[in-house]
């Protein structure tokens, strides 16, 4: 299983390129799942807000708050314990099965899960400064401010722009193809 973790500020486009790593691995046969970490969770809006994009896009879906994970695949919907701590393992446990895995937010702030493709989102920012976190912790920037994506490279990161969800995907999973 591929993992990614997709950091960064509210409103930075983390949604919207998961919809498009989604459908990339759908159209390359690859089964793929998300998991939103959310520091509240209002059950009246499970399944109609973010996770309702990515049930739409075709991921098996999941959201944790509060020690609570509420998963939502083919329109079951299902409310367990979280496990212990978040790692690979933990997320194979909850997604057994798929190929790739897309993490929005963190369970610690601002950081990817160990062993995870981290992938940190600029939004408007226009500099490293702007970021929610350092890019030394990261694999990959999404971002379209040319002088940041320049400096993502020269620090050994790949860089994306924000419409290239399946270049990021054909990147990191060319061997699932």
């Amino acid at each position: 299983m591929t993992v990614f973790s997709f950091i960064g500020w509210s409103n930075t486009g983390k949604t919207g390129f998961i919809e498009g790593c989604i459908r990339s691995c759908r159209q390359l046969g690859m089964k793929p799942g998300v998991i939103k970490f959310a520091s509240h969770v209002d059950m009246l809006n499970i399944g109609k807000k973010d996770s309702n994009r990515f049930v739409k896009s075709g991921a098996e879906t999941a959201i944790t708050a509060k020690g609570k994970l509420y998963k939502i695949a083919s329109n079951k919907f299902q409310e367990e314990l979280c496990p212990p701590s978040w790692n690979l393992a933990a997320l194979e446990s909850v997604f057994p099965g798929l190929d790739v895995v897309f993490v929005e937010g963190s369970p610690v702030s601002g950081t990817p899960i160990p062993g995870s493709i981290g992938v940190i989102f600029s939004g408007s920012a226009g500099t490293e400064a702007g970021l929610k976190s350092p890019m030394e912790a990261f694999d990959a920037l999404v971002s379209s401010a040319e002088k940041l994506v320049e400096e993502a490279k020269e620090a050994g990161l790949k860089a994306f722009y924000p419409g290239e969800a399946d270049g990021l995907i054909r990147y990191y999973c060319r061997q699932k193809q």
